[in-house]
């Protein structure tokens, strides 16, 4: 797939219920970084799931081709929990993009680091 072809949707998690705009920023630099159209963001406050199984839901059905986040710590709150969404997302096929490292699933060395993650 090339480089303009690539529609990202990033995902946000939002704890405190503020906003933070540099997680945004982060998204836009990475897609531009790599030619990809940086496309909504999916916003999820608090611990609960209903934000990133919309993401899911959005990438799975072919309306986005990667999901990013600024770090894994944005996936779940927990060590259990980011186990959990990982195994979610490779289970549905959904490409990650972990913009602070560059870890993108769609690299095998990269699958192979998440794929350690999930055990």
């Amino acid at each position: 797939m090339g480089g303009s072809e690539v529609r990202a949707l990033s995902f946000t998690r939002h704890l405190g219920g503020g906003d933070d705009p540099g997680q945004r920023a982060v998204f836009v630099a990475a897609c531009g970084a790599r030619g990809w159209e940086a496309g909504c963001s999916i916003r999820q406050n608090g611990s609960g799931m209903r934000g990133l199984m919309t993401a899911v839901r959005l990438v799975v059905t072919g309306r986005y081709d990667v999901l990013v986040v600024d770090t894994l710590d944005r996936l779940a709150g927990t060590n259990a929990g980011l186990t959990a969404v990982l195994r979610l997302l490779r289970r549905s096929g959904v490409r990650l993009l972990v913009a602070c490292d560059g870890t993108d699933t769609a690299d095998p060395v990269h699958a192979a680091v998440i794929d350690s993650l999930i055990g």
